[in-house]
């Protein structure tokens, strides 16, 4: 089952995802082991990365917990969690990704939101 998870006014509110679609999310085959071991024992609704518990992680505790000082580590303080997602498609296309192959795997409507997308992570880049 597809679902998406966003927290509003610190609930979490589970639906299906905006464009009511399956997607694909590609990963380096170096992390193929880890994730199957991830998966062992598991039903296909788990999550895989959990919190404590069977429960969704929230950007907010992530942030504070880890994240935010890993960026810092490596650098690119203050980068965001979604941030990321913009530089998974930069590097995706600039690797010779399909621009639909990307759009797909961001679950864009359309092929200019992701060439929009691609632009400004590319010129956020160029500029730092």
């Amino acid at each position: 089952m597809e679902r998406s998870v966003t927290e509003v006014n610190r609930r979490l509110e589970w639906g299906a995802p905006k464009d009511h679609q399956r997607r694909s999310v590609p990963f380096p085959g170096f992390l193929r082991g880890a994730i199957e071991a991830a998966l062992d024992d598991r039903s296909a609704d788990d999550l895989l990365f959990p919190a404590g518990g069977d429960t969704a992680m929230r950007v907010g505790n992530a942030r504070r917990d880890w994240f935010d000082g890993a960026a810092t580590d490596a650098g690119v303080a203050g980068l965001t969690p979604h941030e990321l997602r913009h530089t998974a498609a930069s590097l995706a296309v600039a690797a010779g990704a399909s621009v639909l192959a990307v759009q797909r795997m961001l679950g864009h409507e359309k092929a200019s939101m992701t060439l929009d997308t691609t632009a400004t992570c590319s010129t956020e880049t160029s500029t730092s």
